[in-house]
């Protein structure tokens, strides 16, 4: 098992806690963005090594990155809780605000993950062009974020979320930090009407935890089996709608 390092102390993020408790590998929704990541990355992965997660919670997409590619991820978290809870605590973990910039770390990633992070920030220009001083110039960096202010409910009150984003807002995103975009999608459309029906059953419920795992966790083993299932059918890229979108960008050479 690999020891929590420490860049930079640990900090209070707007984040719930109680997401770092229900959030499994096993999870539909988990399973799917990594479908989704998969599939717009392509074939050469191993091209962009090293890679990094800024965010990296509890380890999930390190986890799922290593078993389907073989590659270590570095992981770096403000959350000292959501690391010590890490299902991927055999690759690095950090205590790290990438605000500070570690010389050491300038430059060093061919490929950077950016997974629901910046909708818990106010400023996401000024957080993604700190994440860009740590990729190589003609890196990539891979962000998801939930999708459609239409779907906005006390779940995302509960998580922290400033914002839900358009795909059109999120490449406009990409293009004021002077990246190129390679791909973009929304995933998940087959959740929308799900999601609606979250935000009505969730005014009714009391507690950030109780919002938290009534908004993300299904019902039964079944119900999560057929809601991968249904997620899944979709054709990507699309730009109809869902309840999340993806990008793929580049960092332009020097």
């Amino acid at each position: 098992m690999a020891k929590i390092e420490y860049y930079s102390p640990s900090q209070k993020v707007s984040m719930a806690d109680a997401w770092f408790d229900v959030a499994t590998l096993e999870h539909f929704w988990v399973r799917r963005r990594f479908d989704v990541l998969r599939r717009l990355l392509g074939t050469h992965v191993r091209d962009l090594t090293p890679v990094a997660e800024v965010g990296c919670g509890h380890g999930l997409v390190q986890a799922q990155f290593k078993e389907a590619f073989g590659v270590q991820v570095d992981g770096f978290e403000l959350n000292e809780y959501a690391l010590s809870r890490s299902v991927a605590s055999d690759q690095p973990r950090c205590v790290y605000d990438i605000h500070d910039r570690k010389e050491e770390l300038r430059e060093k990633y061919g490929l950077i993950i950016l997974f629901d992070v910046i909708e818990h920030l106010e400023d996401d220009v000024c957080f993604v062009e700190s994440v860009l001083f740590h990729l190589k110039p003609g890196g990539i960096l891979a962000v998801n974020v939930p999708a459609l202010e239409l779907l906005r409910s006390r779940y995302d009150d509960e998580q922290g979320h400033f914002r839900r984003y358009t795909l059109g807002q999120l490449e406009k995103l990409g293009k004021r930090c002077n990246l190129v975009i390679l791909a973009g999608t929304y995933w998940c459309m087959s959740m929308v009407p799900v999601l609606l029906l979250r935000k009505l059953i969730l005014k009714f419920k009391d507690g950030e935890r109780a919002v938290v795992k009534s908004g993300f966790v299904p019902p039964s083993r079944i119900a999560n089996a057929m809601l991968y299932r249904l997620s899944s059918i979709e054709r990507l890229p699309q730009r109809q709608g869902g309840t999340s979108a993806m990008c793929i960008f580049r960092k332009q050479q020097k």
